[in-house]
């Protein structure tokens, strides 16, 4: 998870806070600080989400290159090796011989479809499977597009849920320390120029408590 989508959501709630606060200019007020990117790179629950994320996210970028293999099939063949591959693996033995037999025809199919496109006098009936299996091609990219705008989205879902949940763990923590020592507002070190309490090795401390 990147520093910068923390930081963004705090900087609206910070924003949300001052405003807040600024009613009682008269009055004294007692301000800590929290160091954000501190608490990024430290937060044990955040960097181990963050680690898993990407980890997701490397594995389905293999996935993507994996189904680029296979372009050149029909569309029902294309969606029976998304099931293949997002089955449980180790696949079965009669499911990876049906799997491989798909790599074979793929395999076939991508030398037929180079040759022919290296060739410059195809005959008539070359010119034509030629043709179609442009089609086909541009098909598969399109299945393909499509996966990877599902599994985009997928990942921008889980970011968001994780960023929403870490915010508010630490919000809910940094406000529990802000009232326990008295500071009545607590404000992102980023946008202060002098002055306030850090309080992010004890926020630090209670969130890696948990």
């Amino acid at each position: 998870m990147r520093r910068s989508v923390i930081t963004v959501a705090l900087g609206l709630m910070v924003l949300a806070v001052l405003a807040g606060a600024a009613g009682a200019a008269d009055l004294p007020v007692k301000v800590a600080t929290v160091d954000m990117g501190k608490i990024t790179d430290n937060y044990e629950a955040l960097q181990a989400k963050s680690k898993s994320l990407q980890e997701w996210f490397d594995g389905k970028k293999r996935y993507l290159e994996q189904l680029s293999d296979y372009l050149l099939l029909s569309g029902d063949n294309f969606n029976e090796v998304i099931a293949l591959l997002n089955a449980p693996q180790p696949l079965p033995e009669d499911k990876d011989k049906r799997l491989k037999e798909l790599q074979a025809l793929a395999a076939e199919k991508e030398k037929t479809f180079r040759n022919l496109q290296a060739k410059v006098d195809r005959s008539p009936q070359e010119d034509e499977t030629y043709k179609s299996m442009c089609d086909q091609f541009d098909g598969g990219r399109m299945r393909l597009a499509e996966q990877e705008a599902k599994l985009s989205a997928d990942y921008r879902q889980q970011i968001t849920a994780a960023r929403d949940e870490f915010m508010k763990n630490v919000v809910n923590v940094a406000e529990s320390v802000a009232r326990a020592e008295g500071f009545a507002l607590v404000l992102d070190v980023s946008v202060v120029l002098y002055g306030g309490t850090d309080i992010t090795d004890k926020v630090l401390a209670k969130l890696n408590a948990k």
